[in-house]
C-alpha cells in the first residue's frame, strides 16, 4: 500500500508540473497588456513600464517561468490587483464555506443515495427500481451550474455581508418585518 501511494505520488509530479506550465503559457498568450488594464486607460508609459519591471514581465518568458515556480515552490500564489491582498489569504477565506457546502452535499448525498441503492436493490425491476433509476439519471443530466443557481435562488439570504444564514420563515420574524420594527426603533 505504502509503495502504491508513492508511486502515485510520484507520477503526480510531472503531471502538476505540465499542468502549472501551461496555465503559465496561457496567461501569456492572452491578447492585451495585463499591466495596462491593471493600472486602467489612464495610465502613462511611463507607470506601465514602471509596473511591468516591478512585476517582472520585462524579463523573458522562461525566466518569468522559472521564477513563478520558485514562488509556487514556497507556496507564494502572488497577490490579487483586482481583491488588494495575498491570493493565498483570498482563498483561506473562502476556503470555510467551500468545506461547508462540500459536507453538506456529502452528507445529502449519502443519505439519498444509500437507502434508494438499497431499496432499488431491495425491488429489482418494481417501479421502485425504475422510479428511483429515473431520479437518479434525472440528477445527473440536470447540469450542475443550473442546479447551483436555483439553490442559491432559493436559499439566499437577506443579508449580504454573509456568505450562509439561517433565516426564519415566520410572519413575524421576516426580513421586511424585522428591518421596519427596527426602524421605529
Amino acid at each position: 500500500m505504502t509503495s502504491y501511494l508513492a508511486r502515485r505520488l510520484l507520477a503526480l509530479l510531472p503531471v502538476m508540473l505540465v499542468v502549472v506550465t501551461v496555465v503559465f503559457l496561457l496567461i501569456h498568450l492572452i491578447p492585451g497588456d495585463p499591466v495596462a488594464v491593471i493600472l486602467g486607460p489612464e495610465a502613462t508609459s511611463e507607470q506601465i513600464d514602471d509596473a511591468r519591471r516591478e512585476l517582472g514581465l520585462d524579463r523573458p518568458v522562461h525566466e518569468q517561468l522559472i521564477r513563478f515556480y520558485g514562488r509556487l515552490v514556497r507556496g507564494d500564489l502572488g497577490r490579487s490587483y483586482f481583491l488588494d491582498r495575498p491570493v493565498l489569504q483570498a482563498l483561506a477565506e473562502r476556503a470555510e464555506p467551500t468545506l461547508v457546502l462540500m459536507g453538506a452535499a456529502l452528507i445529502v448525498a449519502v443519505v439519498i443515495g444509500v437507502p434508494s441503492g438499497i431499496v432499488a436493490g431491495a425491488y429489482q425491476g418494481s417501479w421502485w427500481d425504475r422510479g428511483l433509476m429515473a431520479l437518479a439519471l434525472l440528477g445527473v443530466c440536470v447540469p450542475g451550474f443550473w442546479l447551483s443557481l436555483n439553490f442559491i435562488y432559493r436559499t439566499r439570504c437577506p443579508r449580504r455581508d454573509t456568505w450562509c444564514c439561517r433565516p426564519s420563515r415566520s410572519a413575524s420574524t421576516s426580513p421586511r418585518s424585522s428591518r421596519a420594527s427596527r426602524a421605529r426603533a
